[in-house]
């Protein structure tokens, strides 16, 4: 099938570098020097069983600047931080079509919902990726740990039941790709996971590991995590459910995990601080709920919202 995969960074290139394994013609809708590093050096893909590199032959790179050489695709990652939407809209407008499928892998509680306030045509749906990958340098790709996999679905039915359509995707890849029916439960539940980790690593500028090794961060990670299901149970969610098994993959997997927001602010990048911390304190607010912990780390972080470098 014909992909585009908007925004090369960590979760795009890694992603995408697997849809080439499985046979698909990807073309990486990007910019500045990760384009330019994918064009002339190819792809690299460094993983716990070695290193591959994709030449350049194997796939396209599309600048995301240059309207006139972008056109429909069947399938359409978006790929960028939320905090970018606005600078793909136009992007988006030729890449999909009617018929396309458009796959969102960006963190929040309503990534579809903001793609179509942006008037984006397609089959939107959401899908929601459990990966530890950073971009060491433009067109190089790190992912460490065991868990590679993209649960996806839809809120419609009449889209969850043609989603069989792509139910083969990564075959042949490192990715385990997981139909979900009931996309909005999983959605609380990556929401609650990644926006205490990206908070509670940010905020301190340390490894979630190097944290729970004392039993106060301990104590104050499960606070957070119960701040966030407690909204999730008020949205019609299992929230008790959620809070077991977003604890239990913390605990199991935190020697791998490093949130990309963790990352950015040491870094000196911009924050996915709203579409995070800041949803659980607008949602608290909007239900009359206190949410003092998460208000503690918005408060924190709000500085570095925009960015330091």
């Amino acid at each position: 099938m014909r992909v585009a995969i908007v925004g090369a960074g960590a979760i795009g290139g890694y992603f995408g570098a697997q849809l080439i394994k499985a046979g698909h013609s990807v073309n990486f809708v990007t910019r500045g020097v990760t384009a330019d590093n994918l064009k002339m050096n190819g792809l690299e893909l460094q993983t716990d069983a070695g290193v591959e590199r994709l030449d350049s032959r194997d796939f396209k790179v599309t600048n995301v600047e240059d309207y006139d050489s972008q056109s429909a695709e069947e399938i359409v990652f978006v790929c960028v931080k939320t905090y970018s939407n606005d600078s793909i809209v136009h992007s988006l407008e030729r890449l999909v079509g009617s018929d396309t499928w458009v796959i969102t892998l960006q963190n929040g509680l309503q990534p579809v919902a903001d793609l179509k306030k942006l008037g984006i045509p397609g089959k939107i749906i959401q899908g929601i990726a459990y990966i530890e990958a950073t971009q060491t340098s433009p067109g190089v790709y790190l992912q460490e740990g065991e868990v590679a996999r993209i649960v996806y679905g839809a809120d419609e039915p009449s889209l969850n039941i043609a989603l069989t359509q792509l139910e083969s995707l990564f075959s042949g890849s490192s990715v385990e790709f997981n139909h979900a029916i009931n996309i909005v439960q999983e959605s609380w539940k990556k929401f609650t996971f990644i926006a205490s980790v990206a908070g509670i690593t940010a905020c301190t500028r340390k490894r979630l590991s190097t944290l729970l090794s004392d039993r106060s961060w301990q104590a104050i990670m499960e606070s957070v995590v119960t701040e966030i299901t407690h909204l999730a149970d008020i949205s019609g969610g299992d929230g008790g459910a959620i809070r077991r098994e977003v604890l239990k993959f913390i605990n199991e997997n935190q020697q791998d995990i490093v949130a990309s927001m963790h990352t950015d602010v040491s870094a000196g990048r911009p924050l996915e601080l709203e579409a995070l911390t800041g949803k659980v304190c607008s949602l608290g607010r909007s239900f009359g709920v206190d949410t003092p912990l998460n208000k503690v780390i918005y408060g924190a972080l709000e500085p570095f919202k925009y960015g330091t470098s």
